[in-house]
């Protein structure tokens, strides 16, 4: 009678008193019973082992299937980093599942837990957000995934903006915005180009910081080119609001009521005005930068961006003449006064405005619309060596020296509105033959 001996792996081996080991037949059946996950489960295996004389011993092994394989994510979200919705502190965010496989699952299952404890779907609040994801197979094997939500505490404003008063383009000019409530403001370069209802640019988009937690959302915006521009304003009645997850407003003439920034004002106060007149004046004939940055501050009378002080800017300040700011969501009030239309050459001391004291083009004493009316006339600043009155300094006014020399009367009877001591250049009351050298030097350093 042979014996069985089943190891815990590989094949049976037997013994018998009579056969010898090698005659022994060794065969096996097996009945597998499935386990609840995949090919797992138990086999149970019968060994036979029968000698020569017909004797036969069994044996039955139990072997259990498992399965230690973790599943393997095919799909993780890569990490967002986001913006906050428009007017709220948190983001909205759509995240595609993690998808996993498994040698064992055909379908195992993936759950996502937030670190903040909320549901995935939930908006997500300012600062990262980590979202576990855990495949799970039917053997209860698991592999963890992460992915982070990151929302900036960033409202996104989208705004097309028009200039009333210029039509031409390109030009950088630096616009400050300004959302209230919570008086945020941003400062943005912008390029405008031309465009026959005012220089334009379109679909500009900021980003804004925003004042959380006490954020509620803003009501109103306003905007202006601090070197240039009346403050133009906007509320929900007239189109500021939320489209989406973004702010939106509208600084044209495109929709409803003409919301565009007035050009004009020079000194950044509330009105275009006779002191805005006086630092156009003392600038007329000056070449000046075509393209700002918000890092320039000094007065820049070139509204239309043409890269010189002349005419056309002047045409600007009469047309737009004691406009004041836009009041649409409460006025930008900075000192409470009313506009300047006549100040005295004292008083322009007084206040430090000594630089705009040239403009008093009819030497009256008053800086005054009658200085603008003599402009409009061809009056113009002193300025030595500018004898054809075009406000600038170059070989043109040759011919004009040449008649100056003649004296006043001559020279006046063809320039009517030029100044015969701007041919003065050594300050000795008359214009004559000592003042060449001076003057061929300001010619080659206008």
């Amino acid at each position: 009678f042979a014996q069985l001996l089943v190891p815990v792996n590989g094949a049976a081996t037997a013994t018998d008193n009579c056969t010898p080991a090698s005659q022994i037949v060794i065969t096996y059946t097996d009945v597998f019973t499935p386990g609840g996950c995949g090919n797992t489960g138990t086999i149970a295996r019968t060994w036979k082992a029968q000698d020569q004389s017909g004797n036969i011993s069994t044996c039955v092994q139990t072997i259990t299937v498992v399965d230690v394989t973790p599943p393997t994510f095919t799909f993780v979200p890569c990490n967002q980093t986001v913006n906050a919705d428009a007017g709220q502190c948190s983001a909205t965010v759509t995240l595609p599942p993690a998808v996993a496989s498994d040698n064992c699952d055909l379908s195992p299952s993936v759950t996502a837990v937030r670190s903040d404890g909320q549901p995935l779907t939930a908006p997500y609040p300012l600062g990262t957000t980590t979202i576990t994801w855990t495949a799970t197979d039917c053997s209860g094997n698991t592999v963890t995934a992460t992915t982070t939500v990151t929302v900036n505490p960033i409202n996104v404003l989208v705004v097309d903006l028009e200039l009333r008063g210029v039509t031409s383009g390109p030009f950088d000019r630096c616009i400050t915005f300004e959302l209230d409530p919570g008086n945020v403001i941003v400062k943005q370069v912008v390029t405008f180009s031309a465009n026959t209802g005012g220089s334009r640019a379109d679909n500009v988009t900021l980003f804004v910081p925003i004042p959380c937690p006490s954020f509620t959302g803003f009501n109103c915006i306003r905007a202006r080119d601090d070197l240039h521009t009346l403050w133009a304003a906007q509320t929900p009645g007239e189109g500021f609001g939320i489209v989406g997850n973004q702010y939106v407003a509208d600084f044209t003439n495109d929709n409803g009521p003409d919301n565009r920034l007035v050009v004009g004002n020079l000194n950044g106060d509330e009105w275009i005005d006779v002191l805005d007149f006086g630092i156009y004046v003392v600038r007329f004939g000056t070449t000046q930068p075509v393209n700002l940055t918000c890092a320039y501050t000094l007065y820049h009378p070139d509204f239309d961006g043409s890269g010189l002080v002349d005419t056309v800017d002047f045409t600007v300040i009469q047309t737009y003449f004691l406009f004041t700011d836009d009041t649409g969501c409460g006025t930008k009030n900075l000192g409470g006064r009313g506009p300047v239309t006549r100040i005295s050459v004292e008083d322009l001391k007084a206040q430090g405005l000594d630089e705009l004291i040239p403009a008093d083009l009819n030497g009256d004493g008053w800086l005054d619309t009658a200085d603008m009316e003599a402009f409009a006339e061809g009056a113009r600043p002193a300025r030595p060596g500018d004898l054809n009155a075009d406000g600038v300094v170059n070989f043109e006014d040759v011919d004009a020296f040449v008649l100056a020399l003649e004296g006043e009367a001559a020279y006046l009877a063809v320039y009517p509105h030029g100044r015969w001591l701007n041919g003065d250049l050594n300050g000795d009351g008359a214009v004559t033959l000592e003042d060449i050298d001076l003057l061929m030097q300001a010619l080659q350093n206008p």
